[in-house]
């Protein structure tokens, strides 16, 4: 059987740009400054690759395809998928961060080794800050 999860990472990380870029665009058409659309469009596009990143490492430790559906069906590019993509993954999460070590496994408290979940305990991950290891909400 062929592993199709790097082609799935893949191509979402695809879709977080193609999503944001949309709403870029929608919004500089609408009116928005351009330095808001501009930095709403990186923020979409961090979102995006971030929950990808968290759903590759659930699936790389847990063998669990669920990240990337949570992300196919939230979508990306705008606030409410963000939101949606986000509040999805922390719920997908949960069954794995009980009975295994947050040190070694995709967790609220940190994935892969020392850090990479979404709080980021003890480094890394969604949560933390930009200029320690990496984050989205420092």
């Amino acid at each position: 059987m062929t592993n199709l999860e790097p082609a799935i990472y893949a191509m979402n990380n695809f879709n977080a740009v193609l999503g944001s870029t949309l709403t870029y665009m929608n919004q500089t058409n609408a009116g928005v400054p351009s330095g808001y659309a501009l930095s709403n469009f990186g923020y979409n596009i961090y979102n995006g690759t971030m929950r990808n990143a968290i759903a590759h490492n659930m699936y790389n430790y847990t063998g669990s395809t669920l990240g990337h559906q949570v992300n196919i069906f939230a979508g990306y590019g705008n606030p409410a998928s963000n939101f949606a993509g986000t509040v999805g993954l922390m719920g997908a999460m949960l069954p794995y961060s009980f009975g295994y070590s947050p040190f070694y496994t995709p967790s609220l408290y940190g994935g892969g080794f020392l850090g990479g979940g979404f709080c980021g305990f003890p480094g890394g991950g969604f949560m933390r800050s930009m200029f320690y290891n990496y984050g989205c909400f420092g």
